[in-house]
């Protein structure tokens, strides 16, 4: 059986990272309180690799990350925004 979901391994470069992001939250929640704040998501997710996602990605992936506006971003938010996909970083 040949499944179609997307991993980090098939996915585009972007949106890998936000896949490995759920994957390595507690590495890059830094302070522990169970959620990463802007700083943390943007020193996490340009970590992993070359490609450096823009002050405008990193915008946009707080506005459907962060879904109840308190700023920072639950493991619960990671993983629903994740598994809406590169539909985040379209235009």
């Amino acid at each position: 059986m040949v499944s179609c979901a997307t991993t980090a391994e098939n996915a585009p470069p972007i949106h890998r990272k936000m896949l490995l992001l759920v994957e390595r939250f507690d590495q890059f929640d830094e302070d522990g309180d169970g959620y990463l704040s802007r700083m943390e998501l943007e020193k996490g997710v340009n970590s992993m690799g070359p490609d450096r996602l823009t002050q405008e990605q990193f915008d946009r992936a707080m506005l459907v990350y962060d879904t109840n506006g308190d700023n920072r971003v639950s493991r619960a938010e990671a993983k629903a925004a994740a598994a809406n996909g590169p539909v985040l970083f379209e235009n």
